[in-house]
């Protein structure tokens, strides 16, 4: 679709048409997901493409509850037999809205130096034994829970997300001196500066959770979670163009009526 008004940069102001049918809704929505993403806007582009998943949904479900017929052939008004893959939505949702966990897996290179060998975005908490020298269980934030309250530029070294994450882990990779000096981790008693941490051992202690964290933490953890969100944004765009092209695709399968009339022509 076209839009009459946009920007400078050729992106839209405003979307006030709707389409007359389910088809050109997925059309549209893909359109636009596609647009903010080319744009750099991902996380209005997820916002966004999860709104049409989630109308999808509903409409599968309120039509076998209130048979409105909405994901119905335009031609034939059968419904269609492609569903929407709720496995892989249940997954989007999860990654967006609640998060997981974090499994890294390292390799011990020499005796003063370990590497990263893999990095998995795990949905539950492992149940198995895993060995704490070589492997680690951390916390995920949802990616809405990332996303930056502040002005994405930089010059901050802290930034603002919407979620509280452990400090232990915001914090980790840092040394205390420049979290006091350069990040301001500190407080004032008796009229002396006094830093939260003083060693790395009081970072690894601390109970405490902090919607103030390092750069380096919020782009490597939004790294990991767009990583895995496009795994199964990737499978759900196939699956919306599929319901699209089965909404409007014309049956040109004969009916029994139109079978008999054939063959009567034919033997005639």
């Amino acid at each position: 679709m076209s839009f009459k008004e946009v920007t400078k940069d050729g992106q839209p102001r405003n979307v006030y048409d709707y389409p007359k049918d389910v088809a050109g809704l997925i059309y549209r929505g893909l359109g636009v997901f596609l647009g903010f993403l080319n744009f750099q806007h991902n996380f209005q582009a997820l916002t966004d493409l999860l709104m049409l998943l989630k109308t999808i949904r509903t409409m599968e479900d309120e039509d076998i509850r209130m048979h409105y017929g909405l994901l119905v052939n335009e031609h034939t008004k059968k419904p269609i037999k492609t569903k929407l893959d709720r496995e892989s939505l249940s997954r989007l949702e999860q990654v967006w809205e609640r998060g997981g966990y974090i499994y890294t897996k390292y390799l011990q290179v020499n005796e003063n130096f370990m590497d990263i060998e893999g990095v998995v975005y795990l949905f539950e908490y492992p149940d198995w034994n895993f060995d704490a020298n070589i492997e680690e269980i951390q916390i995920m934030p949802s990616l809405f829970g990332l996303k930056s309250k502040d002005e994405t530029t930089s010059e901050g070294q802290l930034m603002r997300i919407n979620e509280g994450v452990p400090e232990r882990d915001a914090y980790r990779w840092h040394d205390p001196v420049w979290l006091c000096e350069t990040c301001h981790l500190e407080y004032e008693k008796d009229g002396v500066l006094i830093p939260y941490f003083k060693t790395h051992q009081d970072i690894q202690r601390s109970p405490y959770y902090t919607q103030e964290v390092p750069r380096l933490y919020y782009d490597v953890m939004t790294s990991i979670a767009w990583r895995e969100s496009l795994v199964w944004l990737t499978r759900l765009h196939v699956n919306l163009v599929a319901m699209a092209k089965e909404l409007e695709v014309v049956d040109f399968t004969p009916s029994s009526k139109q079978v008999v009339k054939i063959r009567r022509i034919e033997e005639a």
